[in-house]
Order: structure tokens, then C-alpha cells, then sequence
């Protein structure tokens, strides 16, 4: 996949391209990925010619996978119930991860020369394993990628399939028998819980990690799965299954999934003089240009809007004094810009809740999209007499107050 598109066609099923395909039980790691490396060499070295655009070049940034199978293509150790070292970012081992409090210990980092030191280290002792490395990954032959900074964490697995599906279970069994004891002796963390421990520098070395997690990939994985059962063919089912993809991917570019900048419903001819006369007055300071209609809904770049949803328009300092706005017009013009009619609405942070509590209208505020703050549109959630909104990720702007 492409890294320097954007992020609203990143995520679509249909930008994510076929490398190659293997049979597991015929899968040797140099003989599969040595052509996918010789390619990626190339790209490196000569780039490719883009009419208009001359030659570019390019790298290998990361390759997402689940924990497995990072660990399997960057030569570490795959038994993380049992392994001595079970973690590919540090060498932290598992009888020191073990003790109490050692789940919050940080351990050495693992880089390039440790890497390359457990390796030389293996081939003068003939030994399988040393530090949690078993053998040299052929993508570390590329010029500006090195597995030891070049496979990140996948949030669905840590996560969903790890601490909150097994971890947080302990966590609310304890508190509700109120033992009050200590629990990580008793009951031993496993190794998910412990990278958690690296996700504030692997933020920082590869963005918000919903960009880099596997959930997209697996998605892709269906169309195989749904060719593989209509064809019923297991004799030839990679030549098939490659055929059947790049057919299906140039009947897509050939038109059908073109992707718009914006997708309007439910359109129609804007009345202003249909609303009272605050919002009237406040419309016509917009100045906004002369052919504009009024929709339902409009997606922008990939971003819902719609009446009824709250959207974040300023903040003063982190979690204070954020100015939101509950949507009530949605107006667009033949250039693809979208307007928003806003009911500002007080705020105030629930900390217990890591969630923003909205109150009744203060006034209106009519805004492009574009000037918003983050382009978030959020779901007011309510609960008894009280409603909810809950950002999808941090607020930062440029300049604060």
C-alpha cells in the first residue's frame, strides 16, 4: 500500500494491492519475499517513470501484520507463551516481566546492532535462538528499512483479540470479589499486555496506530476467501486467486469505484428565507457564493456530515475550553467546499469518562468545514438527562490561548 496517499483512500479496500501469494506448507522466507525485496531494491535505486511527473522513487516505510506474523518475517521468536524473550521492540526477558511491577520496567531497546550482534553471536555458536532472534530477515537488505524500526503494533490484536478480551477480564473479576491483593503474582500478564508499554514511541515513530493496524487487510482477506469457495478449485488456487484479483481490481479502475472529493444525499434548492431571521442575518454574513444548495448529509474526503452531529470548532488548552457545535444546516457549493449552520453549545469534560458533556444552545455560528478545528463529526450519545460527545482521537492545533 501507497503511505502517501490520503488517509480516506488509504483505508479502502480497493487501493490495497496484491504482492504476492503462497501456499503455507510450501513457504520458504527467502524464496517468497527475494522477489518482493529484489522489486522494492529497484524502487529504491531506479524508481519508476510517471508521465508528467518524471521519475520517482520510493521505500519501504513498515509492514503491517499481526504479532505472529511480525515476529515470523522479522526472524524473532514465534512461542510467546513460552520464549525467554518474547517482545521484538526490547529484550525485555520473561522471568523479569514476571516480577511484580514488571510490567511497567523499561527494558533495552532492540536496534540495529543488537539485532546484528544476537546474529553473530549465533552464527559462532551454531545456537537456534539468541535475545529472541533465530535468523536474519532478507528485508533488512534494503537500503532505509531494518525490522527492528519497521514493524509496528496492530491495535485489533493487542487490544480487542489480547488486553481488553483477556487482561480487563482479570482486572474486573478482581475488583469485583474485592480482594484486595495483589494481583499480577497470582495471575500472570501475557506478552500484549506488556508492548502496550511501547506504544507512546512507536506513536511517535509511525503516526496513530489506527493507520497502521491490520483490520483493513483482513478485510481484503474476504474476496480470497469468497473466490476460493466459488471457484472450488484447489489444485491451481494461487494462479486463481491472482488472476481473479487483478481482473476484478482493473474492472474497478476502469471507472465503476471512482472516488469523489464529495458525495452529497438528499440535495435540494436552498430557501433561506425558509429559517428565522437570526439565522437569516447570520447567513448572509457568510457571504457565501450564489449557486449553494442545502443536503441531508455530505461526505467529504471520507468524513460523515450530517444534521444532528456535533463538530469541534476551536479549543483554548487541551481539553478546555473546547467550542463545539451541534450541526443543523449543511450547505454546499459546485466547487466542493461544504458550510455548516452550528448551534454552539457549552462543553465540559467528564475525566472519568474521557467524555465531553454538551449543554443547550448558546448561538449560532456558521462555518466552512475546512476552518473547523478536526474534521471529527461525532455521535451525541445521551444518558438520562445528559448528553455525551466522544472525540475519536486528541485535539492539537498550532497555537493555543
Amino acid at each position: 500500500m501507497i503511505g502517501n496517499i490520503p488517509p480516506h483512500l488509504r483505508s479502502r479496500i480497493s487501493t490495497i494491492q496484491l504482492v504476492a501469494l503462497c501456499i503455507e506448507k510450501y513457504f520458504n522466507h527467502t524464496e517468497f519475499y527475494g522477489p518482493v525485496v529484489s522489486d522494492l531494491r529497484d524502487l529504491e535505486t531506479g524508481g519508476v517513470l510517471i508521465p508528467s511527473v518524471g521519475i520517482v522513487k520510493g521505500s519501504l516505510v513498515c509492514i503491517v501484520r499481526d504479532n505472529l506474523g511480525s515476529h515470523g518475517l522479522g526472524g524473532f521468536v514465534e512461542q510467546f507463551s513460552s520464549s525467554l524473550y518474547f517482545c521484538r521492540f526490547c529484550l525485555v526477558n520473561r522471568s523479569d516481566f514476571h516480577k511484580e511491577g514488571g510490567e511497567l520496567v523499561s527494558f533495552q531497546r532492540r536496534t540495529i546492532d543488537s539485532y546484528n550482534a544476537a546474529l553473530d553471536y549465533l552464527k559462532a555458536t551454531k545456537k537456534k535462538v539468541y535475545h529472541g532472534v533465530k535468523f536474519n530477515s532478507i528485508f533488512n537488505e534494503l537500503n532505509y528499512y531494518h525490522v527492528c524500526n519497521g514493524l509496528p503494533p496492530c491495535l485489533a490484536h493487542d487490544l480487542n483479540e489480547g488486553v481488553i478480551a483477556y487482561d480487563m477480564k482479570i482486572f474486573i473479576d478482581y475488583f469485583v470479589e474485592k480482594e484486595w491483593k495483589s494481583l499480577f503474582p497470582s495471575v500472570p500478564l501475557r506478552p500484549k499486555a506488556y508492548y502496550l508499554t511501547h506504544y507512546c514511541e512507536l506513536i511517535e515513530a509511525f503516526g496513530p496506530l489506527i493507520g497502521v493496524f491490520t483490520l483493513r487487510f483482513e478485510s481484503k482477506h474476504t474476496f480470497f476467501k469468497r473466490c476460493i469457495r466459488g471457484s472450488r478449485n484447489f489444485k491451481t488456487p494461487t494462479l486463481s486467486l491472482s488472476v481473479t484479483h487483478e481482473l476484478f481490481q482493473a474492472y474497478r479502475r476502469s471507472g465503476v469505484d471512482k472516488h469523489f472529493k464529495l458525495n452529497v444525499k438528499g440535495d435540494s434548492e436552498f430557501f433561506m428565507h425558509s429559517y428565522f431571521v437570526e439565522i437569516q442575518n447570520g447567513i448572509s454574513a457568510m457571504k457565501l457564493p450564489s449557486a449553494v444548495s442545502e443536503c441531508v448529509s455530505v461526505e467529504l474526503l471520507g468524513t460523515l456530515y450530517q444534521k444532528g452531529d456535533v463538530v469541534v470548532i476551536r479549543q483554548a488548552t487541551y481539553q478546555c475550553a473546547v467550542e463545539m457545535g451541534r450541526i443543523i444546516v449543511v450547505l454546499f457549493d459546485n466547487k466542493d467546499c461544504v458550510y455548516l449552520l452550528l448551534e454552539k453549545l457549552p462543553t465540559e469534560f467528564v475525566p472519568h469518562l474521557r467524555v465531553y458533556e454538551i449543554g443547550c444552545r448558546i448561538s449560532y455560528k456558521y462555518i466552512p468545514v475546512a476552518d473547523l478545528l478536526s474534521e471529527q463529526s461525532l455521535h451525541v450519545y445521551p444518558s438520562g438527562p445528559h448528553l455525551y460527545v466522544k472525540l475519536h482521537y486528541g485535539l492539537v492545533c498550532d497555537t493555543l490561548d
